[in-house]
């Protein structure tokens, strides 16, 4: 995980009045960082300097669930479903993450990177009414789920 460290922000970050940033002369700054993980995902982070603590949480892939599906739709379109399956994936292993509408998306990526096996596994995961849409993304590329 990467940390980019912007300036304190706002005017109560002005050097030139003696505050730090709080907004209370001598008190720790507010901070903006930027969050890159290992899948090159960057998320926003509100952080008050000195406190050992942010305003939104430790910091974990799981609390960029919106940030990582946005990239995965990028990455797809991009021509990369490999990459937006792998963070669907990510996405699924959260405890937030895990809808079906999800698990309909981490089909479709299985399907167009040519992954039958997460494919299949992806599609057991919808309800029968909705497989249809896994089963169209896979049968483009070749891949016929209701064989056994």
């Amino acid at each position: 995980m990467n940390l980019e460290l912007l300036e304190p922000r706002g005017p109560a970050a002005d050097p030139s009045t003696g505050s730090t940033g709080s907004g209370t002369p001598g008190a720790p700054a507010a901070l903006d960082i930027t969050v890159t993980d290992d899948t090159g995902d960057a998320g926003e982070l509100h952080a008050e300097a000195g406190t050992g603590t942010s305003g939104t949480g430790t910091i974990s892939g799981c609390d960029a669930v919106d940030v990582r599906i946005r990239n995965a739709q990028k990455r797809d379109n991009a021509g990369d479903s490999r990459s937006a399956l792998r963070l669907m994936q990510a996405v699924l292993g959260c405890p937030q993450g895990q809808s079906v509408m999800r698990y309909i998306m981490a089909g479709r990526y299985a399907c167009r990177a040519r992954d039958h096996r997460a494919a299949s596994e992806y599609h057991k995961q919808v309800p029968v009414e909705l497989q249809e849409e896994i089963e169209r993304a896979c049968l483009k590329v070749g891949i016929n789920l209701l064989d056994h």
